[in-house]
């Protein structure tokens, strides 16, 4: 690709993640290159199987963590977040080596406002990337600091979801 641009999907509703993979799968039919990287996930989750089925890598960080980050003992959260950075350092490898065209970082903006990373080295990372390869970031906020740099902004905001009645994630649906 001649010129890789920065694309944020942000907010609190639903369709970050979706979004994401809709990309890639537009991209991958387009004859590019796509691989995508998921943070904070442990469980299954369909789209891993389906990206997989086209033959576009999915990885996640080593371990599993079935229970959410801030009810992890400090022990816990340490070895959960180292796993996450490796997670993250084989994703900038990805996209410094241009053997890919699109990289998704999903979750990845959810990572650093836990502060498992540092802000500036993703920032870094980003600005300094080969200027053909086109990243996907995920999460609930994004830095101002990103702002200049993205050349995509997309908001989701949750109006109406079943998670405020006390429903349960559906497989398929919500995961």
């Amino acid at each position: 690709m001649e010129t890789g641009l920065l694309q944020f999907y942000v907010g609190d509703g639903k369709g970050k993640t979706t979004a994401a993979i809709g990309q890639i799968v537009r991209a991958h039919g387009a004859g590019l290159k796509c691989a995508m990287y998921q943070f904070l996930q442990a469980d299954p989750a369909g789209e891993t199987e389906a990206l997989a089925a086209l033959g576009v890598p999915v990885e996640r960080a080593e371990g599993a963590f079935a229970r959410p980050v801030e009810e992890m003992s400090p022990s816990e959260r340490g070895a959960f977040f180292m796993a996450q950075r490796a997670l993250y350092t084989k994703a900038v490898r990805a996209i410094r080596s241009e053997s890919y065209d699109v990289v998704a970082l999903d979750g990845i903006l959810d990572l650093l406002q836990l502060g498992a990373l540092d802000l500036d080295a993703l920032y870094m990372a980003l600005t300094s990337r080969p200027a053909g390869v086109e990243v996907l970031l995920t999460g609930r906020q994004m830095p101002r600091k990103f702002y200049d740099i993205a050349g995509y902004v997309t908001s989701m905001r949750a109006v109406k979801h079943p998670h405020f009645d006390g429903r349960a994630a559906r497989r398929g649906i919500e995961y």
